[in-house]
């Protein structure tokens, strides 16, 4: 076969996309456009042939943003090299830095996702990030702080000289590991977890009693004590876990499996002057009456539920002029959510029918 028909048979690059992460896009299509040219020995060419098939290659999208482009001489239309100058300032020049770099710092390791295909993700965030020299220090940086195995970032963090590679090395290493150990020990493992879910049950008991290890999953033919789903059987791959329940806030499960009993919501209700203390039924009926006090009738509403008595300002000052009975209040008075009621005082008061004597306080 000639060079001729090998390099017809080569495909193009796709079209460059303009999408919301153009910058890398532009990156991947540039890429395939410099393997294309060594691949078709495009790049003996001369720069017009070059620059004619690169706009033919680059898609509509971009075609119409190259027409758009300013450039200081008119042969700078055919040059290639100028024409890659203007897409670069088009599609990088226009990243946010800043938002570009926080996506990068913020990627972690997903559950099942191998260190290979960690590591080629923060290859591509990072080429629209410049960092420039300190790429290479930044990717080995977010793979330490970012890997999911707590044991390989340990044996990391050891290395007073960790360089990219060798970051690379441990975790690919740790991974196969894994791999085998789970290989050899499978078998057991089943076992193992059918004994233990067989004697729970005849003991009356759940087979994922032990909250102190939410993490652990049972086998994918199981439903997960944790999530109510079906996964297999490592605790990085429970969807519960690391998430906090809704019903108890406890961590590494979900409220519809939550085995806490329901906290009680207590309501606060914005209370004013008589009302405060009071206990609504449910049907909001409340009694009321009339008694004489200090000889001066007041209308009160009954409650049996409050535990101390208390007047507005208006009705203490009617039953003792001037206020001359108030003296400090004798105790904090505490509202049934737990907030503190202040008081002006206390004051005593002969209250008619039946006689007897009450205290009361006056709230601000």
């Amino acid at each position: 076969m000639s060079t001729s028909s090998i390099s017809s048979s080569i495909p193009p690059p796709a079209p460059l996309k303009l999408g919301s992460n153009v910058a890398a896009d532009w990156e991947r299509f540039r890429s395939e456009w410099q393997n294309y040219e060594i691949a078709t020995d495009l790049e003996s060419a001369n720069g017009k042939k070059r620059a004619t098939v690169l706009l033919a290659c680059i898609g509509s999208a971009a075609h119409s943003v190259f027409r758009s482009f300013k450039f200081q001489n008119a042969d700078d239309r055919s040059d290639i090299s100028k024409i890659i100058e203007a897409f670069d300032r088009y599609c990088i020049g226009e990243t946010n830095i800043t938002y570009e770099r926080y996506v990068f710092n913020q990627r972690i390791q997903q559950a099942g996702e191998s260190i290979e295909d960690y590591v080629a993700d923060l290859r591509k965030l990072a080429k629209t990030c410049q960092f420039e020299q300190l790429e290479d220090s930044l990717v080995r940086d977010r793979i330490v702080v970012g890997i999911r195995d707590e044991t390989t970032r340990r044996r990391l963090l050891q290395q007073k000289k960790l360089t990219l590679a060798d970051a690379i090395d441990v975790c690919k290493a740790s991974e196969a590991t894994s791999r085998r150990l789970r290989t050899m020990t499978g078998a057991d493992e089943v076992d193992a977890l059918n004994k233990t879910i067989t004697t729970s049950s005849r003991g009356r008991r759940s087979a994922s009693k032990g909250r102190g290890h939410p993490g652990r999953a049972p086998s994918a033919s199981r439903r997960c004590a944790y999530c109510d789903r079906q996964h297999v059987g490592q605790k990085e791959s429970c969807p519960a876990y690391g998430q906090t329940c809704r019903s108890c806030n406890k961590a590494n499960h979900f409220a519809k499996v939550c085995k806490s009993k329901p906290t009680i919501q207590r309501q606060v209700c914005d209370l004013q002057n008589e009302e405060l203390l009071t206990l609504g039924n449910g049907d909001k009926v409340r009694a009321y009456c009339h008694l004489n006090v200090n000889g001066k009738s007041v209308h009160f509403m009954l409650d049996c539920g409050a535990t101390v008595n208390v007047l507005p300002l208006v009705d203490a000052s009617t039953v003792n002029a001037n206020l001359t009975a108030m003296r400090p209040a004798a105790a904090r008075l505490t509202m049934f959510d737990g907030t503190e009621l202040k008081t002006l005082g206390m004051l005593t008061a002969m209250v008619e029918h039946p006689l007897y004597s009450l205290r009361f306080v006056k709230p601000y």
